[in-house]
C-alpha cells in the first residue's frame, strides 16, 4: 500500500513549483519555442494558430487549478509514501501524486494505445479514438463518482449542512471511485458520442473491448496502493496485511474483529454480534454470536454505523453492553498490521487481464458485431459478483441482502441476456475486416 507514490514540493529554492513560478516559466518557455519554431516550418496556419489557445489553457491550470489542490501531508499519510520527506518545522505542503492516480493514468494510456493500434489495423481513424476516449473518460469519471456518493452517502451526507454535503459529493481530492460506475458512466458517454456523430456502435464496441479490460486490470493495481476493495480475513500464504490507518485496518478494528468478535446488521437495523471467534478475548469472557449490542463505552449504538464509529475509537480494550450483559475485555494494544486478508485487488487485476487476453483472442472469431463486447460484459458481471463474496468494503444495498455491485451484475446480466438475444437473431456478417 502506497497512497501517494510522489509528493511534489510547494516551493524549490524560494519559488513556487505552482502557480506563478518554475512550470509557468518552462510552459510559456516551451509555447513560445513550439509556436516559433510550427510556425517557421508551416508559417502561420490554422493549425498552429490552434497551439495558443492549448498552451494557454495548460498556463491557466498551472497558475490556477493546481496551487488549488495542493495540501498539507500528516505525518501518518507519511507512512504510506513511497518516499519520506523531512519538512523540518515547516508543514509538508505541495501536490501528491496519488498511487490510485497514476495506475489510473497509466490503464487510460495503455487502453487508449491499444484501442489507436486495433483501429489503424481495421482502417478507423485515430482520431475518432481519441475523440471517444475524451468522452468515456469524462462519463467514467462521473459515473465513478456518482456511483460512490450513492453508496457511501451515509458518509458524506452532512445533516446540518447543505452547502457542506455538496462539498463531500464534488470532493474528488478526498473522495473516490467506483469501477462499476466508472464503466456504466463511460458506456453511457460512448454511446451518445458514437450516436451523435453517426459511428457504427457495436462494431466499435467490439473493437475496444480489450481495451477497457486492460484498463481495469491496471487500474485495480491502483486500488492495492490505495488500501480499498479489499478482501476478508484468511489464512492463505499470499494473504496481505494492511499498515495501521488504512481502510482496512480501521474496518477490523470498528467491526471488533481485533477483539475476537465481528459485528453485523440485524433487520432492525441494530448492531448485532454476527460471530465470536473461539479461545480469543470476546470469547473468554462468554460473548455470544446473536447479542444486541446496545452500548460501547459511554456511546449508545441503536445502529451498526454508531457501534463502528465507537469501537473505531478504541485502544486494546472494550467495554460492551449487550441485550444479555455487560462485558469488558483486553487486547492489551491493537496490532501494528491488520489481520492477513485477501488480495482481492490482485484478483480482479488478474481476472480484468484473462478477460483481456480472451476478448483480443475472440475478436477475429466473431459472426456478428456486438459478440466480443457481449461476451466481455458477461465475464465481468459473473466474475465481478464472484469476487464480491470475498470481500468486505462493502455492506449489503437495499432489501436483496447483496451489495451495490452485486445488484449492478445482475441488472447487467440480464442486460447481456438481452443484447445476446438481439444479437443471435441478427445475420451473420461483420462490419470490420479481420486484422491480420
Amino acid at each position: 500500500m502506497r497512497q501517494t507514490l510522489f509528493f511534489i514540493p510547494h516551493e524549490v529554492a524560494g519559488l513556487p513549483v505552482f502557480g506563478f513560478g518554475w512550470v509557468l516559466m518552462l510552459v510559456i518557455i516551451g509555447g513560445i519555442i513550439t509556436v516559433a519554431y510550427q510556425s517557421k516550418k508551416l508559417g502561420w496556419t490554422s493549425d498552429v494558430k490552434g497551439l495558443l489557445p492549448f498552451f494557454a489553457s495548460v498556463a491557466g491550470i498551472v497558475a490556477f487549478v493546481l496551487p488549488a489542490v495542493e495540501v498539507n501531508i500528516s505525518g501518518i499519510e507519511q507512512d504510506f509514501m513511497l518516499w519520506q520527506y523531512d519538512p523540518g518545522d515547516q508543514p509538508l505542503q505541495g501536490l501528491p501524486l496519488r498511487g490510485y492516480g497514476i495506475f489510473l493514468l497509466i490503464a487510460t494510456i495503455s487502453g487508449l494505445g491499444l484501442a489507436r493500434y486495433r483501429a489503424i489495423q481495421v482502417g478507423l481513424s485515430p482520431d475518432a479514438i481519441y475523440n471517444l476516449a475524451f468522452y468515456m473518460f469524462v462519463g467514467g469519471i462521473l459515473g465513478a463518482r456518482l456511483f460512490y456518493i450513492i453508496q457511501y452517502w451515509d458518509e458524506i451526507r452532512d445533516p446540518n449542512s447543505l452547502r457542506a454535503t455538496v462539498g463531500n459529493m464534488v470532493n474528488f481530492v478526498e473522495g473516490g471511485l467506483v469501477v462499476y460506475g466508472s464503466l456504466i458512466g463511460a458506456l453511457v458517454a460512448g454511446t451518445l458520442f458514437l450516436a451523435r456523430n453517426k459511428l457504427p456502435m457495436l462494431p466499435i464496441a467490439d473493437l475496444i473491448a480489450p481495451s477497457l479490460a486492460l484498463g481495469l486490470a491496471i487500474g485495480r493495481l491502483g486500488c492495492l496502493m490505495n488500501g480499498c476493495c479489499f478482501g476478508g480475513v484468511c489464512d492463505h500464504d499470499w494473504a496481505i496485511e494492511f499498515p495501521q490507518n488504512s481502510p482496512a485496518y480501521y474496518h477490523q478494528q470498528s467491526n471488533g474483529q481485533f477483539y475476537g468478535f465481528r459485528l453485523a446488521e440485524d433487520k432492525q437495523g441494530k448492531a448485532v454480534v454476527a460471530e465470536v471467534a473461539a479461545e480469543q478475548a470476546a470469547a473468554n469472557v462468554g460473548l455470544t454470536a446473536g447479542e444486541i449490542v446496545q452500548q460501547i463505552g459511554d456511546t449508545p449504538t441503536a445502529t451498526l454505523e454508531a457501534a463502528r464509529i465507537a469501537l473505531g475509537r478504541t485502544n486494546g480494550t472494550v467495554k460492551l453492553l449487550t441485550s444479555k450483559q455487560p462485558y469488558e475485555f483486553s487486547v492489551g494494544a491493537l496490532p501494528d498490521k491488520s489481520l492477513p486478508v485477501h488480495p482481492t485487488q490482485l484478483y480482479s487485476s488478474i481476472n480484468a487481464l484473462m478477460m483481456a487476453v480472451l476478448v483480443y483472442g475472440v475478436f477475429p472469431h466473431r459472426r456478428r458485431d456486438g459478440e466480443v463486447f457481449c461476451l466481455l460484459i458477461f465475464a465481468y458481471a459473473i466474475t465481478r459478483f464472484m469476487l464480491e463474496i470475498i470481500r468486505t468494503d462493502e455492506g449489503s444495498f437495499g432489501v436483496t441482502g447483496m451489495t451495490i455491485s452485486q445488484n449492478v451484475s445482475m441488472c447487467m446480466l440480464i442486460g447481456v441476456a438481452v443484447l445476446a438475444v438481439y444479437l443471435w437473431r441478427q445475420p451473420r456478417g461483420t462490419f470490420w475486416p479481420t486484422p491480420q
